[in-house]
């Protein structure tokens, strides 16, 4: 992994090579690549005799390229290259090359595919053992911004995950007035909350959450301190995935205790649910109200 980024041996190997020899191989490998890419452009568009033609074209070159490298001793990516190209060669052995179009045997797109991939796997061998120092500079430098910059996505990423608000939305049954929104139950603001229209002691509200999760614990504040006259009595709560109903539990809060917050803790212990919903049965005073609700 350090060599990845750090490209140390690389760098010096290249160094050990003179600049004249290491010019003349890269340009000639890279001559024989070149054919290799052509020849699989040409052979699905049926020219399969120039395809293979191409591609031994491309084989000699590299064979020839590795076997008069003249720096001892050889880097070890030289030695898998010449034994590939070796292989690649016996493989072809006396195979007759066809002339015409026609003249392609099934044996001959084999031959064709054995080549093909012997030279991928050169290409893969010398890799960057025969860049320029500049351009060793420029991968090096690639990869290491590379790597921040992924580095960073995914770090944003996990923050953005694991900072996903518990809820994204609410609806309700209805809303004593504009102030008091079924949003206004999970904005954190405990002078702010959901509150149905005096007198009505039933009515539900439905919480989406930020993801699918399990809730195991309800934080709720089923009231509006300091005044207390809007509250929640008996209740049903619906841990929901969809339409479905995963988990139900039918409670009764506690009447709020003058004018400090009464906060409640609902163990629901529900499996993976996308919503909630709270339905008020019956309230304590002038009407159903819920100031905060978060998840634990």
């Amino acid at each position: 992994m350090l060599e990845y980024f750090t490209l140390r041996d690389a760098t010096r190997v290249v160094a050990a090579i003179p600049e004249e020899t290491r010019s003349s191989v890269f340009r000639d490998l890279h001559v024989a690549f070149q054919k290799r890419e052509a020849a699989e452009t040409l052979w699905p568009r049926g020219s399969t005799a120039e395809a293979l033609k191409l591609t031994v074209a491309a084989l000699d070159v590299v064979t020839s390229s590795l076997e008069s490298f003249p720096v001892e001793p050889r880097p070890t990516w030289l030695e898998r290259a010449r034994a590939i190209a070796a292989d690649a060669r016996a493989k072809l052995g006396e195979t007759q090359l066809p002339v015409l179009e026609r003249d392609t045997q099934p044996a001959h797109e084999e031959t064709f595919r054995a080549l093909i991939e012997a030279l991928i796997a050169i290409e893969d061998c010398a890799g960057v053992g025969l860049a320029a120092p500049a351009d060793l500079r420029r991968i090096r430098n690639a990869r290491v911004t590379t790597a921040i910059v992924g580095g960073v996505i995914v770090v944003v990423g996990l923050f953005l995950w694991l900072h996903t608000p518990a809820f994204s939305k609410a609806t309700a049954s209805g809303q004593h007035d504009e102030s008091a929104a079924p949003e206004k139950a999970y904005d954190g603001d405990t002078s702010t909350g959901w509150f149905l229209p005096d007198h009505v002691s039933q009515g539900w509200i439905d919480l989406t959450l930020g993801k699918p999760r399990a809730i195991k614990t309800i934080h709720i504040l089923a009231s509006n301190p300091p005044y207390n006259d809007r509250d929640v009595k008996d209740a049903r709560i619906d841990a929901m995935l969809g339409d479905v109903i995963v988990k139900s539990l039918d409670m009764t809060f506690p009447e709020p205790p003058g004018k400090d917050p009464s906060w409640t803790d609902v163990n629901l212990d529900a499996p993976t649910s996308d919503h909630l919903r709270i339905t008020v049965k019956s309230n304590y005073k002038l009407g159903v109200g819920i100031t905060e609700i978060s998840l634990k």
